[in-house]
């Protein structure tokens, strides 16, 4: 069973998984209390008790590591988001941006098979996204919508390339609930944002970088240290000559005061 295939959808008010777990997966079930951070081992990624209005309620890593490791949180309302990290071969092999290419898009194609997998999933249709998603790290997502017997359920897929392995998001929520739209948003944004690299400190700070100065026509940073050390300099130089005007100077006088004949003394005579 392929892993895109393995998804877990929602149905209100209980999140309910629509496959069977392969025994040959050797599952290992964790369960942690909600106020309990889980770190995990491959990716060093650490998910929080809380994320927006859905705590998490439950791990499940396998032995395979196709199959990796599901986080899943839910929220009052019974509405469920998972978080899927895993790998494209059981040797564990880096994932390629190329192979995460093919993987979404076999994800993305096989969401709509649910239905076909599920008396309570009547239709899974691929939608134009109805939101956006800010964040600083490279990702790719898709929009679904089901038409189950309760009603209509929306989907978000996200998916990233994360330290060699797929990490994926499923939410799902209701349909007519704006709010639980904007929560679904919340939520995958505070996961990607946890992908985002650090940002470094600037030790620059309040300083004027060599782009900031094509940009806005301030003082290159580089230019301006030359012109201050060449002032420096200037200064410098021009105080030695007028050091050197000075002695140059008192050196004529003193010259000219020694070539000058030396007047007689006249003798005074008496009558």
């Amino acid at each position: 069973m392929n892993h895109f295939a393995a998804a877990i959808l929602m149905l209100s008010p209980v999140c309910v998984p629509l496959y069977a777990v392969d025994t040959q997966t050797a599952p290992d079930f964790l369960l942690r209390p909600a106020s309990e951070a889980f770190q995990d081992k491959d990716t060093g990624l650490i998910f929080p008790a809380r994320i927006s209005e859905f705590s998490k309620v439950r791990v499940r890593r396998n032995l395979n590591p196709v199959f990796g490791t599901t986080v899943r949180y839910e929220s009052e309302s019974g509405n469920c988001a998972d978080v899927y990290l895993y790998a494209l071969d059981t040797g564990a092999k880096e994932v390629t941006e190329e192979q995460f290419s093919e993987n979404f898009a076999d994800t993305v194609k096989g969401i709509p098979g649910v239905a076909g997998q599920s008396k309570q999933i009547r239709s899974v249709k691929q939608l134009e996204s109805e939101f956006k998603i800010q964040s600083k790290t490279s990702f790719r997502t898709s929009f679904f919508r089901m038409q189950s017997e309760d009603g209509n359920l929306d989907s978000i897929l996200v998916m990233a390339l994360y330290r060699g392995r797929i990490v994926k998001l499923r939410i799902t929520y209701d349909s007519e609930a704006e709010d639980e739209q904007k929560t679904a948003v919340e939520f995958a944004q505070s996961v990607l944002d946890m992908l985002a690299p650090p940002v470094p400190t600037d030790l620059n700070e309040g300083k004027t970088t060599e782009k900031e100065a094509e940009t806005t026509g301030k003082p290159n940073p580089k230019e301006e240290a030359g012109n201050e050390g060449k002032t420096a300099e200037k200064k410098k130089t021009d105080t030695s000559a007028d050091t050197d005007r000075v002695k140059k100077s008192e050196s004529a006088k003193a010259e000219k005061a020694n070539s000058e004949p030396v007047p007689e003394s006249k003798s005074v005579q008496g009558k």
